[in-house]
Order: structure tokens, then sequence, then C-alpha cells
């Protein structure tokens, strides 16, 4: 989404020759009808608590997809005919592509203006808000009880990583391979991400507790005992016959240790 933000007066300027002001215009009506459609789904969200019916690795992939699909209507095709519109060097008005600064405006295909903009107002409108509720919950959940502060931290970072370097990147691409590169980029990095989706599909799930309030348990061998439980956090319990002697399980040692 930073990453369109970016370039989105440029594109529009170039693709659709359109002036500064009309560009700034539509980018600002696009951002309006993203913002309205991501306030219903949040609100969706949280009055019919759609966590609890759809699964939340679906939406993610789906979601995800439909950023591909997205950058795929919007491609620069060359079976399109035409050619974006060359700027006049002595007209005053800023509108089309400037063949001297950009060598790539000569066989640069338009795009269509209303696939564009509606394509990326439904999309970023409903996909974005989707991904950012699904993928921070699963995340949380998976983590279960580790260190979630730290986790959350670095996933963040990540993620203010990205919308850092990301627009710099491909500010770069656009301005020495035109839009095209920036869009092969994109359907790049969400190809890989799609199929790391698919391949991790199965891992992506809540972490799982034991039956025990007071700890976690999973399946191990079973080391110098008859249970075939490995106990991750020490549990405490009181024998009923013997009320003044308190076992503790020891979750170094996995024995059991008494004292009185």
């Amino acid at each position: 989404m930073s990453n369109l933000e970016t370039i989105g007066s440029a594109i529009s300027m170039i693709m659709f020759n359109f002036s500064k002001t009309k560009a700034v215009k539509f980018v600002a009506a696009a951002q309006s009808g993203v913002g309205a459609l991501t306030l219903v789904t949040y609100i969706f969200y949280m009055f019919f608590h759609l966590e609890r019916h759809i699964n939340p690795r679906k939406i993610c992939i789906t979601s995800i997809i439909a950023f591909l699909a997205f950058y795929i209507l919007t491609y620069s095709w060359q079976f399109i005919p035409g050619n974006v519109s060359i700027q006049n060097n002595g007209s005053l008005n800023d509108t089309g592509c400037n063949e001297e600064k950009f060598s790539w405006c000569n066989n640069l295909s338009p795009i269509n203006v209303y696939l564009y903009y509606t394509s990326y107002v439904i999309v970023i409108g409903f996909a974005y808000p989707l991904v950012n509720v699904t993928l921070t919950t699963l995340y949380s959940k998976i983590l279960g009880p580790r260190r979630q502060g730290v986790t959350q931290g670095i996933f963040q970072i990540a993620g203010g990583c990205a919308r850092l370097t990301g627009p710099l990147a491909l500010s770069i691409l656009y301005t020495e391979f035109g839009p095209r590169m920036t869009w092969k980029v994109e359907m790049a990095v969400l190809g890989i991400t799609i199929a790391a989706w698919i391949l991790f599909y199965k891992k992506m799930v809540p972490l799982k507790y034991g039956s025990h309030d007071n700890g976690i348990y999973e399946k191990s061998k079973p080391v110098n005992t008859h249970e075939n439980i490995k106990v991750v956090n020490p549990v405490y319990t009181k024998v009923p016959e013997f009320e003044d002697i308190l076992i503790s399980i020891d979750k170094s040692k996995y024995g059991i240790q008494q004292r009185i």
C-alpha cells in the first residue's frame, strides 16, 4: 500500500494524462474510498466476530492473492493497444510522459483509468484491513505464552523497515525502468509470499495447551519415568493423605523431588 501511495500521483499523470491537480484529486478520492471500506471491514469484525466463522489463514492467503490480482489487472501489458501520451516540451502543462527524462515512455501501453481506481479501492479497501487484523491476531496465537512484547516488537520493526525501504526502492525502479518493472517486482514478492504461505500452511496454527492450567505439555520420549509427558512449567500439587508433603515436578530433571 505504501508503494502505491508513493507513485500514485505519478502513475496518474503518465498513464491517464492527468494534470497535477486532477491527479491529486483522484488519488485523494481513491484514498477516501479505501478508508470507508476499511472502516466497514473493521466494524464488521467488531460487531459480528468474523474471526469465529472464517479461518484466518484462508483470509490471509485470499487477501494476498487479491493484491496479486490487482497488479495483474493493472499491469501495462504489451498487447494493450495504444501508447501513453508523450509530454509536449513546448506546453506549460506537465501531463503525459516526458520522453527526455524517461526512456521507457515510447513503448508503454496505457491502462484503463476506471479499472485501475475501481480495483484499487476494492482490493486495498478490503484486503489490507483483513490482512492487518488476521495476521497480527494469528501471529499472537502462534506465539502463545512466549515473550509477546519482544516478538511483536520484532514483527512491527520488520514491517516498519519494509515501509521505509520499499517505497524508496520502488521509486528508483520506477524512475529507471518504468511502471512495468515496478509491477513485476511487486508481483514477484507477492508470489513468493503466497508460496511461503502454502508451504507453511499447516504450521500456521495457534499454540495448543495441555489440560493442566499451570503448564504446557507436549509429547516427548520418556526420561527415567513411566509417563510420556514432558512438563515445561513446574506444577505443584498437594497429596491429600500427606498434606505436609509438597511434591515438586522439576522441569529441568523430569523427575520427582519430595520436600517435607
